[in-house]
């Protein structure tokens, strides 16, 4: 979804829209072992307003996520619900460096239009978290049988050979 800059210095400009699966979906894939899709087009909300020679947009989407669970590995679901704000900035070439140079929170825009899709798959991938978790409390998986924890006490014992990891930290936590 484009709009022309000329649109938005004549007055507010909303936009509703619903984004395909398909761009969000390849950036997923180019990420080797990331089983993480979008499960339906994304609904995407914003506002535009002339500020001078800049633009302001405030934003909102909605999307939901399939993924594995980073603990337990087993399939899970979520929804997303964000709301952004940008301020965009007519892009010339002194300030080129300056985008490059330091993190910033403004953006800039080149030429007659702003692509507004490009503003809501960077959202989105934005409000994705770091651990994508099938619920917060999440046990995981046994590190040494591979038993979800949390559909079943694990069956290893304590005699049960350790890990050189578990072994050190066993070594630690009996020092204290």
């Amino acid at each position: 979804m484009k709009v022309n800059v000329k649109d938005v210095r004549a007055g507010k400009v909303n936009r509703d829209w619903l984004e395909s699966t398909i761009l969000v979906n390849e950036i997923f894939e180019k990420e080797p072992n990331n089983s993480t899709k979008l499960l339906e087009p994304f609904s995407i909300h914003m506002e535009l307003t002339s500020v001078g020679e800049d633009v302001e947009v405030y934003g909102d989407f909605s999307a939901e996520l399939s993924f594995s669970c980073d603990r337990c590995l087993c399939d899970a679901s979520l929804k997303l619900k964000e709301k952004f704000h940008y301020i965009l900035m007519p892009k010339k070439e002194s300030e080129e460096e300056l985008l490059e140079d330091e993190e910033t929170e403004l953006s800039y825009f080149e030429g007659d239009e702003i692509d507004l899709t490009e503003l809501a798959v960077e959202q989105l991938m934005l409000s994705i978290p770091y651990k994508l978790l099938c619920k917060t409390g999440c046990k995981g998986i046994c590190p040494k049988c591979g038993t979800n924890l949390n559909e079943e006490t694990c069956k290893c014992s304590e005699e049960t050979e350790y890990s050189f990891l578990a072994k050190e930290l066993k070594k630690l936590k009996n020092k204290e």
